[in-house]
């Protein structure tokens, strides 16, 4: 096949000629009146609990470290007990009407395992409360407290773990400390090898790796850790760079020479794999997962507001003082009710009217809007939204790249 004649055509599907149909294309979805926003409530799929502010770490790139503009550090409190019971009794009255009975419930911090109590306690409760649903329990965990008690707890009630783990010794004690300094690699470990010979089949099951990549590190030696260590390299794993926008922490470490070719060279090694009928494992996902974006992007030409995200029906996080947010990413800066009003749903609108004017003044015209990864939390400022328009300029020479680089794939891995 003629390789330039796939590439551009592949160009003009994605990146829209703005020129010649930029006026053809209608804006859709970009209004929502009060009562649609109420009906859109009953869609939540979960709630994402901050049980303690309290942590046994001190990770270089931590949001809570004082790196990030608008996210204060982290305190000394605990989440009550009563405000965790009417977030619960408050959300089943929304959602009890689904057909669908299944609901997530999930422990963030800080450390959680640091206020276990408080989260048996949450556990219980919404046995309770949700009685004959599918309650799916979830906690991001540092990895360095999960003793046999917590581990026996976990599996007792089927709590999925992730768990942060950022890449061998070298990588990992680099950026993920305890507060005397020390690293956490050998602890973490440990107790993986631990859950492991506890119980395997919850081990492959249940527990999934967070790993940090902070761009300053050498991302083949995390490939490779993860490829080749068979403590870990079965379990299913997240990947999240540790981003540049809002913070200063890159201002003290430089960024991996070579890094863009160096990802080039690692997907060339998994086509390879894919060729050879090999099986892949997590971490070649991973890095394949660029190119499942492509093929499952939008190509109806239309203008999609924010009405299909997590403002409306994705997972509620609650803060330690029973204060509402749309994610546990973005800054407190755009509060949508709390625990004793529930929640603030002209405020929601509010926070939706402002988001969708910015990106119509912007996205409305962009050429990669189908492959863009903005969301509430990545452009939220100091309580408003900004699209930044170099962080676009940036993005744009990136998807290109990427969307190259997916037809070289499809290419080598197709008849």
């Amino acid at each position: 096949p003629d390789y330039n004649l796939i590439i551009n055509k592949e160009l003009e599907r994605t990146f829209i000629n703005t020129k010649k149909t930029i006026k053809k294309i209608p804006l859709t979805n970009i209004s929502i009146n009060m009562r649609d926003l109420r009906r859109r409530m009953s869609r939540l799929k979960g709630v994402l609990f901050e049980v303690t502010q309290r942590c046994n770490m001190s990770c270089k790139y931590c949001i809570f470290g004082g790196n990030y503009y608008y996210f204060n550090k982290l305190g000394s409190l605990d989440m009550d007990t009563l405000v965790a019971r009417n977030v619960i009794e408050s959300l089943y009255e929304k959602v009890k009407g689904n057909q669908t009975k299944v609901f997530g419930i999930g422990f963030f911090g800080g450390e959680p395992i640091l206020n276990l109590s408080g989260m048996q306690k949450i556990i219980s409760l919404s046995k309770c409360i949700f009685k004959g649903w599918e309650l799916l329990f979830n906690i991001t965990t540092n990895g360095t407290l999960l003793t046999d008690k917590v581990i026996d707890y976990f599996i007792e009630n089927d709590i999925s773990i992730l768990i942060s783990l950022d890449g061998p010794k070298c990588i990992h004690d680099s950026k993920r400390l305890f507060k005397n300094k020390k690293g956490t690699y050998n602890k973490i470990i440990n107790n993986l090898v631990n859950i492991r010979n506890r119980q395997y089949e919850y081990y492959l099951r249940k527990v999934t790796l967070v790993c940090v990549w902070s761009e300053d590190l050498s991302i083949n030696e995390i490939y490779n850790y993860f490829s080749s260590n068979e403590i870990v390299n079965k379990l299913q794993i997240r990947f999240n760079p540790v981003l540049r926008n809002d913070n200063n922490y890159y201002d003290n470490y430089k960024m991996q020479p070579d890094r863009l070719r160096i990802i080039d060279a690692i997907k060339n090694k998994i086509i390879n794999k894919i060729n050879k009928n090999e099986p892949l494992l997590p971490i070649d996902r991973i890095f394949l997962s660029d190119y499942e974006r492509i093929e499952d992007r939008l190509m109806d030409r239309r203008f999609y507001s924010s009405l299909k995200t997590c403002l409306f029906d994705g997972r509620l996080f609650v803060d330690v003082h029973g204060n509402y947010h749309i994610c546990n990413q973005i800054n407190p800066l755009f509060p949508i009710g709390n625990y004793k009003s529930g929640h603030d749903i002209k405020k929601m609108k509010s926070i939706y009217d402002q988001y969708t004017s910015e990106c119509s003044n912007h996205c409305y015209k962009c050429e990669v809007r189908f492959l863009c990864d903005n969301c509430y939390a990545t452009i939220a400022k100091d309580g408003s939204f900004v699209i930044d328009e170099d962080d676009c300029i940036k993005k744009k020479a990136v998807l290109i790249r990427q969307l190259e680089r997916y037809i070289e794939y499809k290419m080598k891995t197709t008849q």
